[in-house]
């Protein structure tokens, strides 16, 4: 398998592009870097399309590396509403003994509880440790290896200048001074290096300025002018160009599963009739009694019907704004049935669904 560079980002661009009005494609648009593995990425839909999300995978370009090998790639599952948010979270589960008195913590079971996706084991994406670059890759046909990058966060291919330090930061060259021994009140300095923070200070001694790199220890949140993903590997990769910190303490996840960009306003004022209404039913057929119905517009009622147009569940949303609904079958329910999706502005479809 292919685990190399997709090939249109090792040609690295001296700046990232300046996003224009796109709204066309996936993007990142919140980033979790939290103690232990308390890690997640949320991946927003700015277009006006369901979309499948077995075509996207993210990976990991671990410690500057320009292959995902040893970060890990995971393909996301499911489908995406419009102008709705999906998030991906670290898996571990339970506290992991690496030997030598190393414990690998298990993720806060309230981050983990926010996911629509938990990611799978080690080496994987949601590993990342404020130095790994992440890419949110694209392919039609559900293979990595025909994938391209429509995002990305950090610059891929850095090796040995980010491989031992800490992360990016939002200055490009400085040097400061901070306390490394709150005792005896003892401080060193520490550089800054086109915008990378370097993890020792001058003298090659102590851990350094890590509260700069807005990579470890933040959660980032995509500013609300950016409606595309950067498909060039920045260099350098600036941080708040396209980045706000969400939050000066280190496990902050209050806004995770919600997104607004200018996606938003320009469908609110430019389309606000001009959609098709789109229904999609997961799975189909549907296996263990649970599927998902998702739209491009909020849901006010669900009628399934079977063959003979008797009514066999009817669901109202109470005036939510809803594009998706999980629902349980009961047992007795199988072979064919009928859907009947009803959304705002009097928009109905109807969906076969088999039920197994």
């Amino acid at each position: 398998m292919k685990k190399f560079l997709p090939f249109f980002l090792i040609l690295a661009t001296p700046a990232i592009l300046v996003n224009g009005q796109d709204c066309s494609e996936l993007f990142f648009s919140e980033y979790v870097e939290g103690s232990g593995n308390n890690k997640a990425l949320e991946i927003y839909n700015p277009t006006d399309q369901i979309v499948d999300l077995g075509k996207y995978f993210v990976a990991r370009y671990s410690n500057g590396s320009s292959s995902y090998t040893a970060g890990g790639f995971t393909q996301l599952e499911g489908f995406l509403p419009a102008h709705t948010a999906f998030v991906l979270v670290n898996g571990q589960t339970e506290d992991t003994d690496l030997g030598g008195g190393n414990i690998s913590p298990k993720c806060d079971p309230a981050l983990q509880a926010l996911a629509d996706q938990l990611d799978h084991a080690y080496p994987a994406p949601t590993y990342m440790n404020g130095n790994d670059a992440i890419a949110l890759l694209k392919s039609d046909d559900k293979n990595i290896d025909n994938a391209i990058a429509v995002d990305l966060i950090g610059q891929i291919g850095l090796g040995s200048a980010i491989s031992s330090e800490t992360g990016w930061s939002f200055v490009k060259d400085t040097t400061v001074e901070y306390r490394v021994d709150s005792v005896n009140n003892i401080y060193t300095k520490g550089k800054v290096i086109n915008y990378i923070v370097q993890a020792n200070d001058t003298t090659g001694q102590y851990f350094g300025p890590y509260w700069l790199a807005w990579t470890k220890d933040h959660t980032l949140i995509r500013k609300v002018t950016v409606t595309k993903g950067v498909t060039d590997n920045p260099d350098p990769f600036v941080v708040t160009m396209e980045w706000d910190t969400a939050s000066s303490e280190k496990d902050f996840w209050d806004s995770l599963g919600t997104h607004f960009s200018n996606c938003d306003i320009a469908t609110a004022v430019n389309q606000p009739l001009a959609r098709p209404a789109q229904v999609v039913v997961y799975p189909n057929p549907v296996t263990g009694g649970n599927m998902e119905i998702i739209t491009n517009y909020t849901i006010r009622h669900i009628e399934i019907t079977n063959i003979l147009g008797e009514i066999l569940i009817s669901l109202e949303t109470l005036g939510e704004i809803r594009r998706q609904v999980s629902i349980s079958l009961p047992p007795d329910i199988h072979g064919m049935v009928f859907a009947k999706v009803s959304m705002e502005g009097n928009r109905t479809e109807v969906r076969k669904i088999m039920i197994r």
